[in-house]
């Protein structure tokens, strides 16, 4: 998988200034596909290529950082936009030396640019009639399913404060062209599609053609760049001052983990149609039921008498662990179970959180935790206290501590500066030249009294044991 990135401010407007972007200009077209998913299209800016409806011009995300919440955009010019709005594009770029073996079709266009295709996506919408068709073809199961699929963010674009939250499209075959069935919502509502078409209201159904991602190539900064605004509708960071640390933004991690995944061509196809695949599945089953049968029915007897016994175990079980439990309480940590990461922790995208079961039957207070790393982990509203947990505020996700209990653990040298404490317990915790200069805190934030706590330019009221 090649490393796919946004350009800087410096390679657009600055002394750096890429070569194809003198030559073709800041203003960018965009796909039918990213103006489904909310991307805004300008009404009378087009790119240099001609005034047509499919060369329309959007925004687009560069990486360079403008602080706050804020990051740049190139639109007609340069401005910023906040990190969490979901109707900016994404033009991505990669190293030109790490796709040219791969990449096909080299041209050069009409203004002296180099052209090549590499990965495929969806892209532009199929005229009325056509889509018909594929619609009739869809209702029929007769379209092949290729195996492949697309992902995009399903939350509306109003939706500012949720995370990201994966849809996927799967890719049909018919004829020979493969399609993604899209249903419009109301991120796309008013937008002019590249044949004139109008969004009218959300439930709208578009067959989008998957075609080659064409980009346009800088081999002297060894740069490719997307000709096109190819997806939209996903935040560029939910929230936090944003400084130019690409790699940790949200848009960055669905770049990795699906999209650039996502536009590889080199996958084997089933193509199997709707009823291939269910009579398929059907004889899987089958078999499965006809090897396991006699052993069921040899076993079916006895199974119930079985079952009782387990329960009864079971029960006695439980009512020992609990008084088990009740011991462990008050056992030293030294003697508490410790727990490995990949155990504790379970990925989301773009961060990782602590699994339902130890949060459910709080078993936290039973393990010590010195080994783990609490790096990118949720911590908000979690009871780690007396666990022996090491957790840097700088690293935990969104440095947000608020409303958990970390009594009993240890913060020495630690700095809280943007981290949100607010009603979160510090009890018996030891802050040695801590810094809590920039913390965010309130009234309800409990910090243990301690003379080494460094609370320069602290503000607030809080509440001291």
């Amino acid at each position: 998988m090649n490393d796919l990135t946004f350009l800087t401010y410096d390679q657009v407007f600055g002394e750096h200034r890429l070569d194809i972007i003198n030559r073709y200009g800041t203003k960018c077209a965009m796909t039918d596909f990213s103006i489904l998913l909310g991307c805004n299209v300008s009404r009378s800016e087009y790119t240099s290529e001609g005034i047509e409806q499919k060369n329309r011009a959007g925004c687009w995300w560069i990486k360079s950082g403008y602080g706050n919440n804020y990051a740049c955009v190139i639109g007609r010019n340069f401005c910023i936009e906040h990190i969490y709005d979901r109707q900016v594009g994404a033009r991505p770029a990669v190293a030109y030396s790490s796709i040219q073996s791969i990449a096909t079709s080299e041209k050069e266009n009409a203004n002296g640019i180099i052209e090549i295709a590499y990965g495929e996506y969806p892209q532009t919408i199929v005229d009325e009639n056509y889509s018909s068709e594929l619609e009739k073809a869809y209702s029929n199961g007769n379209l092949k399913i290729t195996g492949k699929h697309y992902t995009t963010d399903s939350h509306r674009y109003q939706m500012f404060f949720m995370g990201f939250k994966a849809k996927t499209h799967t890719e049909y075959e018919y004829n020979g062209s493969r399609y993604i069935r899209f249903v419009s919502n109301s991120n796309c509502y008013g937008r002019v599609l590249s044949d004139d078409r109008i969004v009218v209201q959300p439930g709208n159904i578009y067959w989008v053609c998957v075609e080659p991602i064409i980009w346009l190539v800088d081999k002297k900064a060894d740069i490719a760049l997307s000709k096109k605004i190819i997806f939209s509708g996903v935040q560029f960071k939910r929230f936090g001052n944003y400084k130019g640390n690409f790699d940790e933004s949200v848009i960055k991690k669905f770049i990795d983990n699906c999209f650039a995944k996502e536009i590889v061509t080199d996958i084997v196809y089933s193509c199997n149609t709707f009823l291939e695949q269910s009579q398929n599945d059907e004889k899987q089953k089958k078999m499965v039921m006809e090897k396991n049968t006699p052993k069921l029915e040899s076993t079916l007897l006895s199974k119930n008498e079985e079952e009782k016994n387990k329960v009864k175990l079971i029960v006695s079980q439980i009512i020992e662990l609990q008084k088990q439990l009740n011991k462990l309480e008050h056992i030293d940590v030294k003697d508490k179970t410790i727990i490995m990461s990949d155990i504790l922790f379970e990925s989301k995208f773009g961060y990782k959180e602590i699994r339902k079961t130890f949060k459910i039957h709080s078993l936290l207070k039973y393990l010590n935790l010195q080994f783990v790393s609490f790096d990118n982990v949720k911590v908000r509203g979690i009871d780690l206290s007396y666990t022996s947990a090491d957790i840097d505020p700088q690293k935990v996700y969104n440095k947000d501590m608020s409303k958990g209990n970390y009594s009993g653990l240890n913060f020495i040298n630690m700095d809280f500066n943007g981290v949100d404490m607010r009603g979160a317990n510090f009890t018996d915790c030891c802050f040695d030249f801590a810094s809590l200069e920039g913390a965010i805190m309130d009234e309800t934030t409990i910090l243990p009294l301690q003379k080494n706590l460094l609370l320069k330019n602290i503000n607030v009221k809080v509440k001291k044991l």
